[in-house]
C-alpha cells in the first residue's frame, strides 16, 4: 500500500504530548478554538470509522482481521471485483461519450438513483487536478512523486425542512475515475468529507460539500472535461454521468 504524507493538527498535538512528557520539547499551547477543532475532528473521525459503536472502537473498516472473527466472503460477492477495470468494462466520460475501453455490463445511473437517499440530492460540481489537498487547514495530503490528485467535488443537499442522516459509509461504495483512458481507484482517507465514507447529518435545507481524490500521473492531459466516474455498489458497477 502506498505511503502518504499526512499532516494533521491531531498528529501534531499527539507528538507534542509524547515528547513533552519526556522533557524534550515544551507542549504546544492551543487556543480554546483550536482545542475545539482538534477535539471535534478526532471525535468525528472515530465515530465515522467505528462500525461497532456500541462495542467501542473495535476496528477500522478495511483493516485485516483474524479469520476467526468473521467468515471469509467469497471473492465474487465483493464490490471490489465489480470495480476492477478490465477488457469488458466501459468508462463514461464527462460529456457522456465512451472512453477507449469497450462497453460491457456496466449500467449508467446518477448518484441519486444509485444511493437512493430520500430527501437528499447528491450532484457532481466540478473536478480539478491539484498537487496536494488540504482540508480546513489542518489535514494535508500529498501524492507520490510524479503524480497529482484528480479531485472531484460534489454537493450533498438536504431538500427537506428536517435534519437527515446521510450514510454512504455503510454501503461501502468503490469509486474509480477514468482519465486518459486509464482507471484509478479513489484514495482511502479519513477525511470527514470523503464521499466514499460519507457519514454526517445535514440540517434542513442545508448543503454540504464532499470530495473524491484519485492519484493520477502528473504528466497526463489534465483535461477535466474528459474525466469519467464509475462506482460499484452491492456487486453492480455503474457509469456515473458527470454533467
Amino acid at each position: 500500500m502506498k505511503t502518504k504524507r499526512m499532516i494533521t493538527a491531531v498528529c501534531a498535538v499527539a507528538l507534542a504530548v509524547m515528547l513533552g512528557g519526556c522533557g524534550e520539547v515544551p507542549l504546544i499551547e492551543l487556543t480554546a478554538e483550536e482545542e475545539n477543532i482538534v477535539t471535534l475532528y478526532a471525535a468525528k473521525v472515530m465515530a465515522k470509522h467505528n462500525v461497532r459503536l456500541a462495542q467501542g472502537l473495535v476496528r477500522y473498516k478495511g483493516a485485516v482481521e483474524e479469520e476467526t472473527l468473521d467468515e471469509p466472503v467469497p471473492a465474487s460477492d465483493t464490490p471490489e471485483d465489480a470495480s476492477q477495470e478490465g477488457e469488458g468494462q466501459m468508462a463514461q466520460t464527462a460529456d457522456g461519450s465512451a472512453a477507449s475501453t469497450p462497453a460491457s455490463d456496466a449500467v449508467t445511473a446518477g448518484l441519486n438513483e444509485i444511493f437512493g437517499i430520500g430527501g437528499v440530492d447528491i450532484s457532481y460540481a466540478k473536478a480539478a487536478f491539484e498537487n496536494d489537498y488540504v482540508y480546513n487547514n489542518y489535514y494535508h495530503l500529498t501524492p507520490d512523486e510524479g503524480n497529482c490528485y484528480l479531485v472531484m467535488y460534489f454537493n450533498v443537499a438536504n431538500t427537506t425542512d428536517g435534519a437527515i442522516d446521510v450514510d454512504l459509509y455503510s454501503l461501502d461504495p468503490v469509486f474509480r475515475a477514468i482519465a486518459d483512458g486509464s482507471s484509478y481507484g479513489s484514495e482511502t482517507t479519513i477525511l470527514p468529507n470523503d464521499l466514499a465514507t460519507y457519514l454526517t447529518t445535514i440540517e434542513g435545507k442545508g448543503t454540504d460539500t464532499a470530495v473524491l481524490l484519485f492519484e493520477v500521473p502528473a504528466s497526463g492531459s489534465k483535461d477535466v472535461n474528459a474525466v469519467g466516474l464509475q462506482v460499484a455498489v452491492n456487486g453492480t458497477t455503474y457509469n456515473v454521468p458527470l454533467q
